[in-house]
């Protein structure tokens, strides 16, 4: 079994902040503040959890004033970045929180140290607290960071703006405001940074959820212009695509119409142990004259303890498809127990889907 993420924050972790500590405070006390750190229930927390304690023994040991304790924290990953990481630093998120505790209300100072503490670790979550304490500002202030020359700000700009932003606090007026999001997200589609253009996709997926059809406008007016733009819209229509939206899938040549006929398709076995895999295999023909294109995926159609059954549908690929060409292709699902989904044993469903229309589905059952 994996490691808990939580157990990043190990003794031997603080021990190395403890020294990092010690170099920019005066007279800091080690023992206390391990001592404070692991006090109660330490053990039982979880990672969020131990994150704000973290930040929580932190302000009794930085500077009293709100202002230089940030300037402290500055100073701190000023010299990690040049001496030891310059990169994303997943376990220093104590410093977001630190400033999402205690400086919600000192609006400046906060939005500096913001803007140098997510060169450093991800400040995603802390924004979305300043978005709904402070929605006009904050939203210039987005877009502001949208134009950095860091592009770990400018994709904290889009990233923060998303309206699904998981494990984050809701901002419930973003969904109701696309015209303060869609012009940041057209300013950074063509951003140079992958990380930054893969937020500006999931950005626009999250919209497409709640207003697909001017998520749909927008992508009409930026299709085709490169590869890398298309690669963009096509992941940030993902869920458009998956429903079968009609004009979702004519953005990229793709045809609900298209006269496809399905040869077979067969399960190799209707009983599936869970732990194994469900196999299937499909032959399809192209009835047209002309070559179409075509985008493949199958819906698992999972049964809930409550009897009903909730799909999920998975890619399999996109190709083209000559004049009356004949495709045979088989997949392969695995049952493999995950964290993210507990299997109940039982009557499943699997469908094949051809540019979003399932053309059959088959049953087979779970079995332990």
């Amino acid at each position: 079994m994996a490691e808990p993420l939580k157990n990043i924050y190990s003794e031997k972790f603080f021990e190395a902040f403890s020294e990092i500590l010690a170099d920019e405070i005066t007279s800091f006390d080690k023992h206390k503040f391990s001592k404070e750190i692991f006090s109660s229930n330490w053990h039982e927390l979880e990672l969020k959890q131990r994150m704000t304690r973290i930040a929580q023994v932190l302000r009794k040991h930085l500077d009293p004033n709100y202002k230089k304790s940030l300037e402290q924290i500055c100073s701190i990953i000023d010299k990690q970045r040049r001496n030891h990481s310059n990169g994303f630093n997943f376990e220093f998120m104590f410093f977001p929180e630190f400033i999402q505790l205690f400086g919600l209300e000192d609006f400046e100072n906060s939005i500096n140290a913001i803007e140098k503490v997510t060169q450093y670790t991800s400040c995603e979550f802390v924004v979305r607290h300043f978005l709904n304490s402070y929605p006009e500002e904050m939203s210039k202030q987005m877009f502001a960071w949208s134009g950095h020359k860091h592009h770990y700000v400018r994709r904290l700009a889009s990233e923060g703006m998303r309206t699904k932003l998981p494990w984050a606090v809701k901002v419930n007026h973003l969904s109701t405001e696309p015209e303060k999001i869609l012009p940041l997200l057209e300013k950074l589609i063509e951003d140079e940074a992958e990380w930054v253009r893969k937020s500006v996709a999931n950005s626009l997926n999250d919209l497409s959820k709640d207003i697909p059809d001017l998520v749909i406008e927008f992508a009409q007016k930026w299709t085709n212009k490169s590869t890398e733009i298309n690669k963009v819209l096509k992941h940030g229509l993902r869920t458009l695509l998956k429903q079968g939206n009609v004009e979702a899938l004519k953005l990229f040549g793709l045809n609900a119409d298209s006269k496809v006929e399905l040869v077979e398709c067969q399960i190799v076995a209707n009983k599936v142990q869970i732990g194994e895999h469900l196999e299937f295999q499909f032959e399809l023909k192209n009835l047209e004259e002309n070559p179409i294109q075509i985008r493949l995926e199958y819906r698992i159609y999972f049964l809930r303890e409550n009897g009903t059954l909730f799909p999920k549908t998975f890619k399999i690929s996109e190709r083209s498809l000559a004049a009356f060409e004949i495709h045979k292709n088989s997949k392969r699902h695995s049952f493999k127990p995950i964290t993210t989904r507990k299997y109940k044993t039982g009557l499943h469903k699997v469908a094949l889907i051809v540019n979003g229309k399932e053309l059959v589905v088959k049953k087979f059952r779970l079995i332990k």
